[in-house]
């Protein structure tokens, strides 16, 4: 949950701009990503990520709310990746030998939607327990990319009717790359504020 690990934020310029940002209240430290009431596509994006011999892990503490009728799933997050340094993305689904556990929940509403993920499967609604409980989403990538350099994005987009509050990472670890992207858990040398540990961590 620090605010420096490598990561980066991308809007499109062309829609609503309300940039992932980092939060900190109460002790602890998150990203935000907001569920605009404007068409909008917002993206937390990941620094590289060289995958080992073995394959990789990436694994997430978070929550999300995000607009839902009770019947329909407007808005929503995905999970994609980069194997070319960010031109060319992908859903974490789409890659041959990719698990994961307790992913997708919705498949959000399709055309005329002017949501830029509209149709696709995608974390939607509130997700269990929300705002109280956070869930563990894990993607395990096999040996099919390994030696790759891999960029992840965690991608918040929208419709162009209501917002809802959106979707909140706590924590972040890799595991199974062979360099060192951000830092291991440190504790924040800050002398007014004493932050937790840094849960954007490599292992």
């Amino acid at each position: 949950d620090s605010k420096n690990t490598g990561w980066s934020v991308v809007e499109d310029p062309q829609l609503v701009v309300e940039p992932w940002n980092y939060v900190f209240a109460a002790g602890n430290g998150l990203w935000h990503g907001p569920d605009s009431s404007e068409p909008s596509d917002h993206s937390f994006v990941s620094p590289e990520l060289k995958v080992g011999p073995d394959g990789m892990s990436l694994t997430l503490k978070h929550r999300y709310s995000f607009e839902t009728d009770g019947i329909g799933y407007y808005d929503g997050g995905v999970i994609e990746l980069s194997d070319d340094g960010g031109t060319l993305w992908v859903d974490v689904t789409a890659v041959p030998g990719v698990a994961i556990s307790n992913g997708y929940t919705q498949s959000l509403a399709a055309a005329p939607s002017k949501n830029p993920i509209a149709g696709r499967r995608a974390f939607g609604g509130p997700s269990p327990g929300y705002p109280t409980a956070w869930i563990t989403t894990k993607v395990e990538i096999g040996k099919i990319l390994a030696g790759k350099a891999l960029k992840f994005r965690f991608r918040s987009a929208s419709d162009d009717t209501v917002g809802a509050p959106g979707w909140d990472i706590d924590e972040v670890v890799a595991t199974g790359l062979t360099n060192k992207p951000f830092g291991s858990q440190v504790v924040h040398r800050g002398a007014c504020v004493m932050k937790p540990p840094s849960m954007f961590q490599i292992s």
